[in-house]
């Protein structure tokens, strides 16, 4: 009998799913939107009603799911998410036992962790060649997540905290809230609710060619690269957030390469030379070495990973 896993990688927009067989096979991906309301609950149906259609599709039963892992955007702790800067699940959620619950399998293979680790955990198997020991994994989308990566280990830290870079303090003096419930991290500038409010505040000043338009985030990248003053002050404002980000990381562990992905990620090298000319500008030492690389595996990272997480 042929077996199936699903790596699910739960974002603050949307639920992507990928398909696996037994033989380490990437056969189908399916997306959803996440959740807004009984979030813990929907969450966890949404899981079970998307992986039961798909078994489905593939004429196979419950027996033959072998096991499913779940990234999560917050510290996890042995399956428990800690807390969750953009999703309303409150605090030590469960979420492997629910899933188990709903699936009526207490044996069933759960895996969880945090969507930036993983990510990072996805990229770093997918691509690793075994010659890069130290690697940094930056995830840019919703949130700005990180995944450390030290003597070919994935780091989770002591809380599960470890890779939460978005959150590093970076302007205490924009008084912008973030998700965490703290003032000035990475991510009130940098993430997408960030890039969007800083567009908003130009816009009262300067004129541009995104008014009257819904802001977005490829709107503000096409606008960047069609020579809108008011794009290009977002997107190096994103590219010195990073920059400076990657700096402080680099000198805790110096790596040897500082990967770029998630959805923002999909301005391409546009993004990545306003990254590195700010990096290169402010790092130290050895570290100015860093090479910066685009993800390969783009929205999928954080389903890989959870899917290699459930083959260890």
């Amino acid at each position: 009998m042929k077996g199936y896993y699903f790596g699910v990688d739960v974002g603050g927009t949307e639920i992507k799913f990928g398909l696996f067989d037994d033989l380490q096979r990437l056969i189908d991906t399916h997306k959803v939107k996440t959740p807004k309301e009984d979030v813990r609950k929907e969450i966890v149906e949404t899981i079970f009603n998307v992986v039961m259609e798909k078994l489905d599709e593939q004429e196979a039963s419950l027996n033959a799911l072998l096991g499913i892992g779940v990234a999560i955007p917050g510290p996890v702790i042995d399956g428990i998410i800690s807390t969750c800067a953009n999703l309303d699940i409150g605090t030590n959620f469960d979420i492997a036992t629910k899933i188990k619950e709903r699936f009526q399998k207490s044996h069933l293979k759960v895996v969880v962790g945090n969507d930036a680790n993983l990510a990072a955990y996805g990229e770093y198997k997918y691509l690793n060649n075994n010659k890069i020991k130290d690697a940094l994994f930056i995830t840019l989308g919703t949130g700005i997540g990180g995944g450390v990566i030290i003597n070919r280990q994935l780091v989770t830290g002591y809380t599960g905290s470890a890779g939460e870079i978005g959150h590093i303090p970076y302007n205490l003096n924009n008084k912008r809230l973030c998700g965490c419930g703290k003032f000035g991290c990475v991510e009130t500038v940098a993430g997408t609710s960030g890039m969007i409010q800083t567009a908003e505040e130009l816009m009262k000043k300067e004129k541009s060619v995104m008014e009257k338009q819904t802001i977005t985030p490829k709107l503000i990248f096409d606008s960047a690269k069609a020579g809108d003053f008011v794009g290009i002050k977002v997107v190096d404002s994103v590219a010195k957030a990073i920059g400076e980000m990657a700096v402080a990381v680099s000198l805790v562990y110096d790596p040897e390469v500082i990967i770029i992905g998630g959805g923002v990620a999909r301005a391409g090298e546009f993004l990545l030379s306003k990254i590195n000319y700010h990096f290169q500008k402010e790092a130290r030492f050895g570290t100015v070495n860093a090479k910066f690389e685009m993800a390969k595996l783009g929205n999928d990272a954080g389903f890989y990973g959870a899917y290699y997480l459930l083959l260890e």
